[in-house]
């Protein structure tokens, strides 16, 4: 078989239905693709998803009949489950400001450039008012109000509980969970 590149495997790709039984896969190998997925930058850089890599026969079993017994389910020696925990924003944004803090050096910050203190601002203040919420209710007096301000200058404008569930499966969770 000739070796392609990237590219190439790419305009090749077919979605496959049925594996191979004699062909095995390298877990390791796996892995890496999955750690070099995870590298690309997602929106607010906020990585609200986790991958599940699972290779262990119950387990896979379990997921087989979970994916309503599909022969691609039934076939596969690895499966990947992609979960998204929109529950994650917080702990993902503290993570950001700390990255930035450290990048920009810690000082006071009256020390920061206007730039540091708006990439600040965005994890510290603009993230936590799109996903915090309380049972559904501010969602609805955001979208109004981001709306209005929407009038007069650009702004976010997916703020409702629904829109968020959108915006969180646009967002990759490391590390790996293996099975």
């Amino acid at each position: 078989m000739m070796e392609k590149t990237v590219t190439e495997a790419i305009g090749h790709r077919r979605s496959v239905r049925v594996f191979k039984a004699e062909k095995e896969l390298d877990s390791k190998k796996v892995e890496q693709c999955v750690k070099n997925a995870i590298l690309a930058p997602t929106s607010s850089n906020l990585q609200l998803w986790e991958f599940y890599h699972i290779t262990d026969k119950t387990t896979m079993k379990k997921m087989t009949k979970a994916c309503l017994g599909q022969n691609a389910a039934k076939t596969a020696k690895h499966l990947m489950v992609v979960v998204v925990r929109k529950d994650l924003w917080n702990k993902r944004a503290q993570a950001n400001i700390d990255f930035l803090k450290k990048t920009y050096g810690h000082k006071p910050a009256s020390e920061y450039t206007k730039r540091e203190k708006f990439a600040l601002a965005y994890y510290q203040k603009l993230i936590p008012t799109v996903y915090f919420d309380f049972l559904g209710f501010l969602g609805w007096i955001k979208y109004a109000a981001f709306q209005l301000i929407g009038l007069f200058k650009p702004i976010y404008r997916q703020v409702r509980t629904s829109d968020m569930r959108i915006v969180a499966h646009k967002m990759l969770d490391w590390p790996l969970k293996t099975s």
